[in-house]
């Protein structure tokens, strides 16, 4: 394997042989040297940086197991797939498609078990994946079984693997604040689409996380998943219970970073986001698809801004809104262009 400034690569090296690096190994605990041993049925990552390899880790090879019945790790798959309780439960979730799985990886999420059909010819980007996967187990079944695993077949597609995965931590620490941070905030989402889409234009607009609040659908419920097209494995989010866990992480910001502020979306909001500041860090606060914000994000938002809109419709749906909110953001930001008076834009 060759790797250029900045990759991280995860390759099955030959084994039980020595392979050379054009540059000193450091890190990883591996120490300096010119060479990496790769034990029997092992795998290397490696990671460069300052043309340095600056990680490197010996990864097992997964486990094979063939699976003939619908026995217990069959019935684990299906159970992950439509049932939430039992994925919180395990803390972990379904993953359908080879680029979604590939995304996963490359994002460095724990890929517990890799599923796959073993009498069907894969593509070359599946066998790609298989290759380097980094899963504990391999579970290779006949079309039969695979066929009812796959929630693609409902909709007259076809995947050729499916993973069960590790969820994340619920820290909002894991979402990283600077001072030209947005950080969006979802209020109750109630559609699978709506949240994966959201997802996906946080991701696109260089959101620095998302955080999900109250009784909401289901973050790693199969549809939310696909709905991000893979977005939700490079974007941090966090689920927490109410806006109180909101509240009080803002009240930590703000303490760093003085002109932080909590900016909420609603059609009856008092400024034209055409016309406000983005400075500084901001936590964008979008509300419920039917019910939009509560009184109590309300009540805790320093700014209500509103989306002008034309003809009869009463409000934009949230997916659309979240885009133009952090396209006006990413508009401000990249070019520093000033907000325009809001007299220009009063009601």
């Amino acid at each position: 394997m060759i790797l250029a400034e900045g990759d991280i690569g995860i390759t099955r090296l030959t084994a039980g042989s020595f392979h050379p690096y054009p540059t000193p190994l450091k890190g990883g605990g591996i120490g300096t040297g010119y060479d990496l041993f790769v034990p029997p049925d092992g795998y290397a990552k490696v990671s460069l940086r300052e043309n340095r390899v600056v990680y490197l880790a010996h990864l097992m090879a997964p486990k094979l197991v063939y699976l003939r019945s619908a026995n217990d790790a069959f019935q684990h798959a299906h159970a992950l797939s439509m049932n939430r309780a039992r994925r919180q439960k395990h803390r972990k979730f379904f993953v359908e498609g080879v680029k979604t799985i590939q995304q996963a990886m490359a994002h460095s999420w724990k890929v517990d078990a890799v599923y796959y059909a073993g009498d069907v010819e894969l593509s070359s980007f599946a066998v790609k994946v298989l290759e380097r996967s980094t899963a504990r187990l391999h579970y290779e079944l006949p079309t039969r079984l695979f066929e009812p695993l796959r929630w693609s077949s409902k909709q007259g597609k076809r995947s050729e693997l499916i993973a069960l995965i590790e969820m994340q931590r619920d820290d909002i620490s894991r979402i990283p604040v600077d001072e030209r941070s947005v950080v969006v905030v979802f209020d109750r989402p109630s559609s699978h689409g709506n949240l994966g889409t959201v997802i996906r234009t946080c991701e696109a607009f260089g959101a620095s996380g998302l955080v999900i609040t109250g009784h909401a659908v289901d973050l790693y419920d199969p549809q939310t998943v696909r709905a991000s097209m893979s977005s939700l494995f490079s974007l941090p989010i966090v689920r927490l219970p109410s806006h109180r866990e909101v509240r009080a992480w803002a009240e930590g910001v703000r303490r760093r970073y003085g002109g932080f502020r909590v900016v909420g979306s609603s059609a009856r909001g008092a400024i034209d986001v055409r016309g406000y500041g983005f400075e500084g860090p901001v936590a964008l606060v979008i509300g419920n698809e039917t019910h939009g914000l509560s009184m109590s994000y309300l009540k805790a938002c320093d700014d209500i801004v509103r989306i002008p809109t034309r003809g009869e419709a009463s409000s934009l749906n949230v997916a659309s809104a979240a885009a133009i909110l952090l396209y006006e953001f990413e508009r401000q930001r990249e070019t520093n262009q000033e907000p325009r008076s809001q007299a220009e834009y009063a009601p």
